[in-house]
């Protein structure tokens, strides 16, 4: 069948426009959300993975750093939880 247009996307970007509504991030397009080496965001409690990180055509890598994430969640959970139970209970 002829095509009137064809298009492209040459290039994966971040999509971490979700965040910008919480001020974190930088407002141009294509810039992953900042994160440290645990997923971990600037506000305390929110992390993210995926594509708001690093796009990943196939999703290969949003799948190992969303569990990379979720195992950083689980030990901070369970530090806090640690931290608050009262000695001897």
């Amino acid at each position: 069948h002829p095509a009137d247009a064809l298009i492209l996307a040459d290039r994966l970007q971040p999509a971490n426009f979700l965040l910008r509504g919480l001020g974190l991030g930088d407002e141009r397009p294509g810039i992953p959300a900042p994160v440290d080496a645990e997923g971990a965001l600037p506000m305390p409690g929110l992390w993210a993975a995926g594509t708001c990180v690093a796009p990943d055509v196939d999703h290969v890598r949003s799948l190992a750093d969303g569990l990379a994430v979720a195992q950083a969640l689980l030990a901070t959970v369970e530090r806090t939880a640690a931290a608050s139970t009262p000695t001897g209970a």
